[in-house]
């Protein structure tokens, strides 16, 4: 086969002489292979001036057209092609690369047990320079129609440090597709980008908005890989059928022990003096103060806060708590709020991020605290009103500041806050750790691999809207 490159205005919605997909053979050919996921492409990867058969096509694996609407719109978009497999297709070609652009017509080929069918179309201009192709995606296993796609919302950055173990597994279970960017994609974005993918498994950076659950029909389940569901629209997706699931909480002691280390540094100055010395500068001698018989506040009494209680208390801090809403242990006091910040010399809430307690730490309660005491922040930025805590750092009222949460994107600590005098800082790393991210991972390949097995998966909030869960099962 020789192809030559030409403009897209010389050349028709189809190439002359090829099957249309308006051919109701050819659609019952593509949507019974799209089925058993046998459906290969002949891609011709062009190059201005034109190109020769052996030169720079290959084979390649479409993940999956996995709906009679995929194959008749003709939607064969950069996301939706593998690198060849040379076991499937002897003599494919290049197994990879990372960026191509495909300016040429596409020679699609309808394949039954590695022999053409016959069929083959002549699909027109197709540009893509977006395609990216990471090195786990050269070792994808060949689609499979009997699995889920899947598609990870993660950056490149969050996917290695929080899907970076567990992607095998997911691959072992089902068909995936990353994000093909270097970021957060916004949700038209993610509209796009999960076309045809039955689940999304979202960082939780990624919010899930009315608009994903209307626009993506094939949609079965948007899966949290974190514990908080805030910025999913679950109403919106039970209204159309969409299984909601979250994370366990692993992340406990993770965090816990950051509140713990974010604390040591406002005492002792650790990450001010590691920096001066850094920066070749000789420290001054900053002096600190010890924690040990000091007493701490606890505003929430969770499984975070249950465990920095213990944490706490085991090193030699009286700790103080204020939760109206459960039976705090004998060990522990428990008191109303202000007195509680009265008495404390280091506060750390725990509350959950709801309206409720938006801005829970404001003037009146950074005014009723020691004078110099130490606030800790690893919960929900919103927790904390920032034009309060600003003031009262400028004040003296407020002598230290650990912050692993803000107001900033992904609920990182605002620079405008974190840059000033006596704050330490931390990107939200409360839970960015190998034990805490693989088992936040893992558990979204657990709740997919129920959903294979026809059972409903755990850690779900709307599972009685589930519709599109049920028919999916029904007709299997």
């Amino acid at each position: 086969m020789k192809c030559t490159s030409r403009s897209p205005s010389e050349t028709g919605p189809v190439e002359k002489d090829a099957r249309t997909f308006d051919d109701a053979c050819v659609k019952d050919v593509f949507t019974q292979n799209s089925a058993l996921g046998l459906l290969v492409v002949l891609e011709v990867l062009g190059i201005e001036g034109g190109c020769e058969s052996g030169d720079t096509h290959g084979f390649v694996l479409v993940e999956q057209l996995d709906t009679y609407r995929a194959a008749a719109e003709s939607t064969f978009w950069c996301g939706d092609i593998l690198d060849a497999i040379a076991a499937r297709v002897p003599n494919a070609g290049p197994v990879r690369f990372e960026k191509v652009r495909i300016d040429t017509p596409l020679d699609i080929i309808v394949v039954r047990n590695g022999e053409p069918t016959g069929f083959a179309i002549r699909h027109p201009w197709i540009f893509a320079d977006r395609v990216r192709s990471p090195s786990w995606r050269s070792r994808a296993p060949v689609c499979d129609a009997r699995r889920l796609r899947v598609f990870l919302t993660h950056n490149p950055e969050d996917l290695d440090a929080y899907y970076g173990r567990a992607l095998p597994e997911l691959m072992a279970t089902a068909e995936v597709v990353s994000n093909p960017l270097d970021r957060d994609l916004s949700t038209p974005e993610l509209i796009e980008e999960s076309a045809g993918c039955q689940v999304i498994a979202a960082h939780r950076a990624t919010p899930g908005e009315a608009e994903l659950f209307e626009q993506r029909p094939e949609l079965l389940a948007f899966l949290r890989c974190a514990v908080d569901i805030s910025t999913i629209d679950v109403d919106a997706a039970s209204t159309n059928g969409v299984l909601v699931g979250h994370a366990d909480k692993s992340f406990i002691a993770s965090t816990a022990e950051l509140a713990l280390g974010l604390y040591l540094d406002t005492a002792r100055h650790i990450a001010e003096s590691t920096h001066d010395y850094r920066s070749g500068n000789e420290p001054p001698q900053r002096p600190g103060h010890q924690i040990r018989g000091k007493v701490a506040g606890i505003i929430g009494f969770g499984s975070v806060g249950g465990y920095l209680a213990d944490l706490l208390q085991s090193i030699g801090l009286t700790v103080l708590v204020h939760d109206p809403f459960v039976d705090v242990p004998e060990e522990f006091e428990q008191l109303a709020l202000d007195p509680l910040l009265e008495r404390s010399d280091v506060v750390f809430p725990l509350a959950p991020g709801v309206p409720a307690t938006e801005n829970f730490i404001g003037e009146h309660e950074l005014a009723m605290m020691k004078h110099g005491a130490t606030l800790i922040n690893v919960s929900r930025g919103e927790v904390l009103d920032e034009d309060a805590v600003a003031a009262a750092l400028d004040s003296g009222q407020l002598g230290a500041l650990g912050m692993d949460v803000g107001r900033a994107a992904d609920q990182r600590p605002s620079v405008s806050l974190a840059s000033r005098p006596g704050v330490v800082a931390t990107p939200h790393l409360g839970g960015l750790t190998p034990e805490n991210a693989d088992e936040q991972a893992m558990s979204s390949v657990e709740q997919i691999r129920a959903i294979l097995a026809g059972e409903m998966p755990q850690r779900v909030v709307n599972a009685a809207h589930a519709t599109r869960l049920d028919t999916y099962w029904a007709n299997r």
